[in-house]
């Protein structure tokens, strides 16, 4: 069976502005929470994700500003049409 272009991108989770359905959010979040922790950093293990009402709220806590911006630049491409909102704490 060939691969069509369209085929390719179904891993990618429709994201629409403005409230979705309760599952879809929570497929959202899921996939944000995947896209972090592909980063393959330590210091991100305690940073958790959730898309509500065109947002992606990250959360959580990192050792340094720079993990805080890795964070949220890793997020950056699923959030076409979405706002990211970084609530990631820097302990040190």
């Amino acid at each position: 069976m060939t691969q069509t272009p369209s085929s390719r991108a179904e891993h990618l989770v429709p994201v629409s502005v403005g409230r979705t359905q309760p599952d879809s959010l929570d497929e959202k979040s899921q996939a944000v929470e995947a896209q972090i922790r592909r980063v393959g950093r330590r210091g991100l293990a305690d940073v958790h994700a959730k898309a509500m009402d065109g947002w992606i709220v990250l959360q959580g806590r990192v050792p340094s500003y720079y993990l805080k911006q890795i964070a949220q630049e890793s997020v950056r491409p699923l959030a076409i049409g979405m706002q990211i909102r970084n609530q990631i704490r820097v302990c040190q």
